[in-house]
């Protein structure tokens, strides 16, 4: 059911058109980095159809950038299920990787000659080319992202190892430093040859419009994930919300549909305030016009998860992790994976009828 379930999203469909040949030479990447080392992990990986997201998310990109982006999307899908271990393990191999990636980010990798994991060799391979002619200041605030990505899934174990119940606002900053969307926003500035200008990107309206792109991203991500995660034993918005405030399944998803659909009218009313925004910073032509191919690459980003979350095999009744670290079947007594569970939530009236999630996030 839920990736039948619909948002209202107002923003055009699109795709790009070198989706198909681009997959392939992304397996044959992964394939060469031993990411993918069987026929059967080959298989697994194109129904999940995890790296299409790139296609969703840059529609314009050429083919060479679009293969780039697509070598993103193998490494944050491969990383996310290598954290995913049955039931009474740990993750220990991807903490190992996890903590050698942070190494590398901040320009301290592992002794010369030191081996590494395929998820690592990724990692290390897809920076390099990303940052390959980008300027210093987006490589800080790339690095800052990968970061908090990083250390952000490190927080994910850890609080599953030690029992640690989240409320509302603790968990959406935690889920927000996860969803990677910074990263994918930083590659749509790599891929699109434009960065946008230091003093717009530090503005509260942009920031704004990163917090409701992210937000949304989490949103549609708990919909269509519900079933995946509840056979899982995982945790997820829908069903904290049943948990705790005693409402059907049905109510659940409709309180997360609605918060998504609030979100994204305010994102669009925001994209219409960038000319004034351009203005008030005093932003040349060309720098006005980086920003507003920034914001038309969060609206890709909206629509594009939204497109790509309602049919990827990833969600599908059946689909497997990518990674054999999760293959096995997670035991009916009820037990999860080592991922946090039992997260507070609160949610309430935002205006008549309305229900929303509280985010501690006023959009304004």
């Amino acid at each position: 059911m839920p990736q039948d379930v619909e948002f209202s999203v107002p923003i055009p469909f699109q795709v790009n058109p070198n989706l198909a040949a681009v997959r392939e030479r992304n397996l044959q990447w992964a394939r060469t980095l031993g990411a993918i080392s069987s026929s059967e992990a080959a298989e697994r990986y194109l129904f999940s159809q995890v790296t299409d997201l790139a296609a969703y998310y840059y529609p314009d990109a050429d083919p060479d950038d679009l293969a780039l982006a697509y070598d993103l999307m193998t490494w944050f899908f491969q990383l996310d299920d290598k954290f995913t271990v049955p039931a009474g393990q740990h993750p220990t191999a991807a903490v190992a990787d996890c903590q050698e990636m942070i190494r590398h980010t901040i320009g301290s990798p592992g002794p010369h000659g030191q081996d590494v994991s395929p998820l690592v060799a990724a990692f290390a391979d897809v920076w390099a080319r990303m940052a390959s002619g980008m300027s210093p200041l987006w490589r800080a605030r790339t690095v800052e992202a990968l970061l908090e990505y990083l250390w952000g899934n490190l927080t994910e174990v850890a609080d599953a190892r030690c029992g640690t119940v989240l409320g509302p606002e603790a968990m959406m900053e935690l889920r927000r430093s996860t969803v990677g969307v910074r990263i994918s926003l930083a590659m749509g500035e790599r891929v699109g040859h434009f960065e946008v200008p230091a003093l717009a990107w530090s503005s509260s309206h942009l920031e704004q419009m990163r917090l409701i792109t992210t937000d949304h991203t989490i949103f549609v991500n708990e919909v269509v994930s519900l079933e995946k995660e509840e056979a899982a034993g995982e945790a997820n918005l829908i069903l904290a919300l049943m948990d705790h405030h005693d409402l059907t399944r049905t109510q659940a998803i409709d309180t997360l549909v609605k918060t998504a659909d609030t979100a994204v009218l305010r994102f669009l009313d925001h994209e219409r305030q960038i000319p004034q925004l351009c203005e008030r910073l005093s932003l040349s032509l060309v720098q006005s016009a980086a920003v507003r191919q920034y914001a038309a690459l969060m609206s890709a980003l909206i629509r594009g998860n939204y497109d790509w979350s309602r049919t990827a095999g990833r969600y599908s009744p059946g689909a497997k992790p990518l990674t054999p670290a999760a293959q096995d079947d997670v035991k009916a007594e009820g037990k999860g994976n080592d991922r946090p569970r039992g997260l507070g939530f609160s949610y309430g009236p935002t205006g008549p009828g309305t229900a929303s999630i509280r985010t501690g996030i006023n959009y304004g």
